[in-house]
């Protein structure tokens, strides 16, 4: 599927029928010729459960590197995220994207805001926000159950339902 995010840039969505029957390689593929300057960002279009919304993902340069390089850091967290996609705020024991709660991932904020810093202008482009909408994104996680607490973090824009994931974070 092709949308238009600008008049003169054209998205392709990895979506999760895609994924589940051809796997990750169309979407490393994609990443791959992004990072080379060849195609637009890689888009992703995750599953939508019933009752819950649907939301567009990316991830940032840093992210994708991950990819290319050891994906098994980022795998599990992007099944996951294609599986269950978005789910609100998590009431324990699901995998999914979910919004950062204030008092029990107090850690996870911290790693958000970090990356929102050290990436603001891939964020801002991403989005398609000005610098001053920055402190209206939400902080999002992907939880899959990684023993050690570490939790893919990202922000979320819910007027566009775009989420550009940023990095690794921990409890």
């Amino acid at each position: 599927m092709v949308a238009y995010r600008k008049e003169t840039e054209q998205e392709f969505f990895h979506t999760f029928e895609q994924y589940d029957n051809q796997g990750i390689d169309v979407f490393l593929e994609h990443a791959r010729s992004y990072l080379n300057k060849e195609r637009t960002i890689p888009v992703c279009k995750p599953n939508v459960l019933e009752g819950q919304q649907q939301v567009f993902f990316t991830y940032s340069n840093e992210m994708l590197e991950q990819f290319l390089n050891n994906i098994r850091s980022v795998n599990k967290p992007h099944d996951v995220a294609m599986r269950y996609g978005f789910r609100g705020y998590s009431s324990g024991k699901k995998n999914g994207i979910f919004n950062l709660r204030k008092q029990h991932d107090k850690g996870l904020h911290r790693a958000t805001s970090r990356y929102l810093n050290d990436c603001v202008e891939q964020v801002m482009r991403d989005l398609n926000i000005q610098k001053d909408y920055l402190d209206k994104l939400l902080p999002v996680k992907i939880v899959c159950h990684q023993p050690s607490g570490s939790r893919v973090v990202g922000a979320y824009k819910p007027k566009t339902n775009r989420i550009i994931f940023l990095g690794f974070g921990q409890y």
